[in-house]
């Protein structure tokens, strides 16, 4: 993946990549890669296996650091050390693999991977889960466990953790290619409402 273009800084942008580049072995996965990422905006990156998408969204949510160029999130350069550190920025994943833990409850789930002083109360979650929800216009069954759910209902938990988290960016690896036609629908909408919040989206695929 490579692009040749410029970019200013500019503090609108959440996250802006500016000459980021990514060597493997062998591989120039990301080369030279301009992005400017602002709220309300959605990016598609469309590409096949092997085309460097993975790496980039490794890079932005603080799985892998670039060999060259930088990462600015508020204007500000930056190094994404870690996923938790990612979450911290605001930028949230929702990974083409699920990362939730199917033997615990959909709010023991959206509790996982922050601080303990972090945390907050149960009432304090449940009160602001019902607030995103109906934001979004979805419903959670957050006392279900994950393993009780759909797919199409567990995508919905991992971006309400994203949510729950005050996400600015959230990250979309993959997210339609376990979902049935239904599923695709209702994501489709969900992005639809995330982006009238003013949540950017970073979309990945490869069709």
């Amino acid at each position: 993946m490579s692009s040749a273009s410029s970019l200013s800084v500019d503090k609108r942008d959440i996250v802006a990549l500016e000459g980021v580049t990514k060597r493997f072995p062998g591989v120039v996965a990301n080369d030279s890669v301009d992005l400017a990422i602002r709220p309300g905006e959605v990016h598609v990156l469309l590409g096949e296996n092997g085309a460097g998408k993975s790496t980039l969204i490794g890079m932005l949510s603080g799985l892998q650091q670039p060999d060259e160029g930088r990462i600015l999130v508020d204007g500000e350069p930056t190094a994404i050390t870690s996923p938790g550190h990612a979450l911290a920025l605001g930028i949230g994943t929702v990974f083409q693999h699920m990362m939730l833990v199917p033997t615990l409850t959909v709010a023991e789930n959206l509790l996982l991977g922050g601080p303990w002083w972090q945390r907050p109360k149960t009432e304090e979650l449940e009160a602001r889960v019902a607030e995103i929800t109906r934001i979004l216009g979805i419903t959670v069954k957050l006392h279900a466990r994950v393993s009780e759910l759909s797919l199409g209902e567990q995508q919905q938990v991992e971006i309400l953790r994203a949510m729950v988290r005050n996400s600015r960016l959230l990250i979309l690896d993959e997210s339609t290619s376990m979902l049935t036609p239904k599923g695709i629908d209702e994501l489709g909408a969900l992005m639809r409402r995330l982006v009238e919040q003013g949540l950017a989206i970073v979309f990945i695929t490869h069709k």
